[in-house]
């Protein structure tokens, strides 16, 4: 994942919210619901053995996937606080 800040102006935003854009959480839930997706593809490609190349092409799909799923999670809290920060404003300055 992206350690770096992106610098808007003299504000700091959050990584995610940048990548998200302003559809913040429906991204950040797709992005979530495709990693699990591809992990529960590829068990249901191992359940059924082709051949030795397939299951180590599989194994590390999910190994990758399940590694890339707190970091999308992480992203998706991120997400979440903004959103709530900003609805926190916008609700006091209305």
């Amino acid at each position: 994942m992206r350690a770096a800040r992106a610098r808007v102006g003299s504000n700091d935003c959050v990584p995610a919210a940048v990548r998200f854009g302003t559809t913040g959480h429906s991204s950040a839930d797709e992005a979530i619901a495709r990693c699990e997706e591809e992990i529960a593809s590829a068990e249901m490609g191992l359940a059924e053995y082709k051949s030795a190349e397939e299951s180590i092409r599989l194994t590390k799909l999910i190994k990758r996937r399940r590694a890339e799923l707190p970091g999308l999670l992480k992203e998706w809290e991120q997400v979440s606080a903004t959103l709530e920060e900003q609805n926190k404003w916008a609700l006091a300055d209305g």
